[in-house]
């Protein structure tokens, strides 16, 4: 059983044509989060694996951005992160089993502009994800930093930098499905 979540629940028809849940849920609202952990908990009683893969960038440095826009980059990428991490890392804990797969990027290993926040923020997902993973190992539970690099999804036209992604040379892109399908066997493996 299949639950995802995001604030345009239209945009899920696939999951919920192929049997999977859809919960509308704004990342950057705690209360949004919480309803959402209980509904899957109240509905399901157990939670097997975590895919945390939300993300978005932005071309403004650090400084140049209005403080707004850095603070919803920490919460729709750091602080949902942890939080959800957390909440089903307990669940997963007490049932001693589960996988916590949070994506990062490549993009965590380099200091870049712009993207101060979206890299800084995806150090710190790989940094979390790997210390998790040391302590609820000896439950049972996998947790995986997913660094993809380039991926064919719409990242680069939301981020409004089409034209500088277009340079990339096509080799260097991977699948959405490729990624997902290394990221399923390296948790499997026990990779972290």
């Amino acid at each position: 059983i299949v639950y995802g979540a995001a604030r345009r629940v239209e945009q899920m028809d696939d999951l919920v044509s192929a049997g999977g849940h859809a919960i509308k849920m704004d990342i950057t609202n705690a209360e949004e989060i919480k309803a959402g952990v209980s509904r899957v908990q109240e509905e399901q009683g157990r939670i097997d694996v975590l895919v945390n893969n939300a993300g978005y960038g932005d071309l403004h440095s650090f400084m140049q951005a209005n403080w707004d826009v850095n603070h919803r980059q920490l919460n729709a990428m750091l602080s949902s992160v942890a939080e959800l991490s957390y909440l089903f890392g307990h669940q997963m804990k007490g049932q001693k089993s589960g996988w916590i797969i949070n994506v990062a990027s490549l993009a965590a290993f380099t200091p870049n502009l712009p993207g101060v926040m979206y890299n800084g923020i995806k150090s710190f997902v790989v940094n979390m994800t790997e210390a998790l993973d040391l302590e609820v190992k000896p439950y049972n539970v996998n947790c995986l930093a997913l660094c993809p690099g380039m991926t064919e999804t719409n990242f680069p036209k939301a981020m409004g930098a089409e034209e500088l992604f277009a340079k990339i040379p096509s080799w260097r892109w991977m699948t959405p499905e490729q990624v997902a399908l290394e990221g399923l066997n390296a948790v499997k493996m026990g990779k972290s």
